[in-house]
């Protein structure tokens, strides 16, 4: 059983919300869950697209990059190497939140 503590502020809004699902909890909370695993690998799959560019640019794996750029052995003035680190960081992120989904 999941307990959700609304406040006044959201509580008719999550009331309305409720009523969509003929107030079933569970199908409500499914379909949240859903609508998050979905925007998490939408998310993963424009990243990895993005990725795959700078891989193509650099000619380098985004793991060996990560690994050499936290270690300082790029300049972190080139603003590729920032968003690409920064890329990778979010992927991990997003793929950690996935699996707790799952």
């Amino acid at each position: 059983m999941i307990t959700i503590n609304i406040s006044e502020q959201y509580r008719e809004q999550f009331s309305k919300l409720l009523n969509l699902y003929n107030g079933n909890h569970d199908d409500l909370v499914s379909a949240i869950i859903a609508y998050k695993t979905n925007d998490l690998n939408r998310g993963i799959r424009n990243i990895e697209i993005d990725i795959a560019r700078f891989e193509a640019k650099y000619k380098k794996d985004t793991t060996s990059f990560y690994n050499d750029f936290i270690a300082g052995k790029y300049a972190d003035d080139n603003d590729d190497f920032i968003v690409w680190s920064g890329e990778y960081e979010v992927l991990q992120e997003y793929r950690v939140e996935l699996e707790k989904l799952s």
